[in-house]
């Protein structure tokens, strides 16, 4: 028996030829480029971010630690600036809301609000008010003073309403003895005032929780502000010294004055002046018999006045007229702006010339006056450096 054969056929695939080799290629390497590069897009992406964050983050560390001013050598840094600004915007807020809210005067309470809108104007007032405090810090030692620890402290419990020596309270009013009458005497009792609640004491625990809390409110360390306290504490009492120097007498004037409102009234007045004096038109001024009296106004100062008064109240070429013009004696004519910036004429009229002492607030013009002046003369502008972009807008 004849056994069959069978032949076994295996299918062997077929190698792939030179052009599938090379599509299968550019295929391959076609997704390589197009994963390579979407994974460098990423990357990129990536390391913009981490780039921004790093550089914000560094660029801001840098600015905060460059100073705003340069005081003699000695630096006020972004941070402390900007310390002080947080607390400036705090009070202004308070002040705003307790004027707004008690005392419903909105008009002053817009005034600080005012403030708080303008950052920039904001800034230039704490940056110079910083640079004055470093000058007075470094005279310290020329007018033997110095601040203790202690008293910073002193300063931080009071800022939250502890007192160490609280005020010995008044003595209570004992009644009066009621009178014996001999016969009925009818009387309405006069209802006596309702004495005012006693303040509770504040322990010292919360007073420094207060405190604390305020800190975090307006985003200040407890060290940035007792250097803000130091710094206050030390500038009074420099300041004090200064004004310490201050005479407490001066040449001062009691005079007359004509305010002409009116720059075309000043011919009429100058003439009526010529003809009639001027204790004439000054009464017919006050009794308003003149027909300028609309353009004119008259006032009699009968207390003692500085010079630097009526410099700053006047003008100062108003206060050289008055002061070099011999007693019962008319002035020229002169004009002088005021304070509030206004240009106004005057006559005047003096009454008394002498060597008087200073009345209470003149003397502490006298004394605030001598500590700018003080200061002016030590202020340099390049102790002012960038500041403009630094300014705080919180709280």
């Amino acid at each position: 028996m004849s056994k069959n054969k069978t032949n076994l056929k295996v299918q062997v695939p077929n190698e792939p030829t030179r052009k599938q080799l090379s599509r299968a290629e550019r295929d391959a390497r076609q997704r390589r480029r197009i994963n390579l590069t979407v994974g460098g897009v990423l990357l990129l992406a990536v390391g913009i971010i981490v780039f921004g964050f790093l550089y914000e983050n560094i660029s801001r560390q840098v600015r905060l630690s460059q100073p705003v001013a340069n005081v003699n050598g000695e630096l006020i840094t972004t941070t402390d600036f900007q310390s002080r600004v947080r607390l400036e915007r705090a009070q202004l807020r308070q002040l705003a809301d307790f004027y707004g809210t008690q005392l419903q005067d909105t008009q002053t309470a817009q005034q600080y609000l005012a403030e708080l809108d303008n950052p920039v104007a904001l800034g230039e007032r704490v940056v110079n008010t910083m640079v004055g405090e470093v000058l007075l810090k470094q005279a310290a030692a020329d007018f033997n003073v110095s601040v203790a620890p202690d008293e910073i402290e002193q300063a931080i419990e009071e800022f939250g309403g502890y007192q160490r020596n609280p005020p010995t309270p008044a003595p209570t009013r004992t009644p009066q003895p009621t009178p014996t009458a001999s016969a009925a005497v009818t009387q309405t009792a006069t209802p006596q005032p309702t004495p005012l609640p006693t303040a509770t004491p504040i322990s010292r625990e919360g007073a420094l929780q207060t405190y604390q809390d305020y800190l975090n409110a307006v985003g200040v360390t407890d060290q940035e502000y007792r250097k803000y306290t130091e710094m206050s504490l030390i500038s009074k009492k420099v300041s004090e010294a200064i004004g310490a120097t201050v005479p407490t007498t001066t040449e001062q004037i009691q005079f007359k004055f004509i305010s002409i409102l009116n720059t075309a009234a000043v011919p009429t007045v100058t003439e009526a002046l010529n003809q009639d004096g001027f204790q004439s038109i000054y009464q017919a001024i006050l009794s308003n018999t003149v027909p300028y009296s609309a353009s004119v106004f008259a006032q009699s100062v009968s207390q003692w006045v500085p010079t630097f008064v009526i410099s700053t109240e006047l003008g100062s070429s108003v206060a050289e007229a008055f002061f070099s013009t011999p007693v019962s004696q008319t002035t020229a004519i002169v004009s002088g702006t005021t304070n509030t910036g206004a240009l106004y004429h005057y006559v005047g009229w003096i009454d008394a010339k002498g060597i008087e002492p200073l009345a209470s607030n003149y003397l502490d013009q006298a004394k605030q006056n001598a500590v700018e002046a003080w200061l002016q003369e030590r202020r340099n502008p390049t102790f002012i450096l960038e500041w403009s972009d630094r300014v705080p807008t919180t709280p």
